[in-house]
């Protein structure tokens, strides 16, 4: 899980990139909320995002994160590098 190129960072990887930004995001006003499933979504005069829990977050701005779509997408793309290097070598 190699992280390279990335501004001002020469190399890290994934767990420790995230740990940098989750400190780094402490030390402004903001919330994180980790370990949430999302219910609902909607736009009304602002974002509300609705929680399992039954909570309701307001807002101008929400970002959400999903590990599961990330994890696909890493294997979906795997899947398809697998598949390029299966027809670059000649059959035996």
């Amino acid at each position: 899980m190699s992280i390279e190129n990335f501004i001002s960072v020469r190399q890290t990887d994934g767990p420790k990139f995230a740990a940098s930004l989750e400190e780094h995001v402490k030390e402004y006003n903001i919330d994180v909320m980790n370990l949430q499933r999302a219910k609902r979504l909607e736009k009304k005069e602002f974002i509300e995002l609705e929680l399992e829990n039954g909570a309701v977050l307001k807002g101008k701005t929400v970002i959400l994160s999903t590990r599961r779509a990330l994890a696909q997408h890493r294997r979906s793309w795997r899947s398809g590098i697998q598949e390029q290097r299966r027809g670059l070598l000649p059959s035996l």
